[in-house]
């Protein structure tokens, strides 16, 4: 949707020529919100900073070669990792608010299960 918005077009001096819309960049969005997801559970459930920062890393990466290529402009990637961003900041904010439903709601049937003994 964002494309269809800004509807700004690709670089003409791509090494690769794409189709479609460059602002923002898919694939900068879409590493950042997977392989940040990846890097958080590392970080959440096992402590691993190191393959967090790996993980990032290769997002950043992603975002860097479709400068490189010049199918997107650097401002493309800028965007498209701070959407990714904000998605998973979304996603995550919910699960926390999903759990603690299900906590209160798992919580209160197992005091009318007491209740009914």
């Amino acid at each position: 949707m964002l494309k269809a918005w800004f509807h700004r077009d690709r670089p003409t001096t791509a090494l690769i020529y794409q189709y479609g819309l460059s602002f923002p960049s898919g694939h900068a969005m879409m590493s950042m919100a997977y392989y940040g997801c990846l890097a958080w559970l590392a970080v959440q459930h096992g402590g691993r900073w190191g393959w967090a920062t790996l993980l990032i890393g290769w997002s950043v990466l992603i975002g860097l070669t479709r400068v490189y290529l010049h199918v997107h402009y650097p401002t493309d990637v800028v965007a498209g990792f701070a959407g990714g961003v904000a998605w998973l900041v979304l996603l995550r904010t919910g699960i926390r608010l999903f759990w603690k439903e299900n906590k209160k709601l798992s919580s209160k049937q197992a005091g009318e299960a007491a209740v009914n003994i």
